[in-house]
């Protein structure tokens, strides 16, 4: 941190007409990442849900229609003429036999997504 104050200037801006929203609820024992952050009726919405060790990935408190699931962290959905906001839920699973870790637990930050 420097050693003196520091400045931020957000500048905020409406969304176009016809443009939604969708925003993620912190989840415990995971991490969530959607691109993009709106879009209008019908466009491609990706979420990626990234469980901490010795979890995975259970359900949406209020899923959104017609979700995709891409593989095991990836869902995809069309955009609906409404705002959203998702919370994922995440559940434990047995530890691996092996005491290699589990690939979950070295994940990073998908590129191009923005954590909410």
């Amino acid at each position: 941190m420097p050693s003196q104050d520091v400045v931020i200037d957000a500048q905020w801006s409406d969304l176009a007409q016809g443009e939604f929203s969708v925003t993620l609820r912190h989840s415990p024992n995971g991490r969530s990442y959607v691109n993009p952050t709106y879009g209008k009726n019908g466009e491609s919405i990706t979420l990626v849900l990234m469980p901490e060790f010795l979890y995975q990935y259970d359900s949406f408190t209020e899923p959104p229609q017609d979700l995709v699931k891409v593989d095991e962290k990836t869902f995809t959905f069309p955009m609906p003429s409404r705002n959203l906001t998702l919370e994922p839920k995440f559940r434990t699973i047995d530890p691996p036999n092996s005491l290699e870790p589990a690939e979950s637990f070295f994940l990073t930050k998908p590129q191009g997504f923005h954590k909410l």
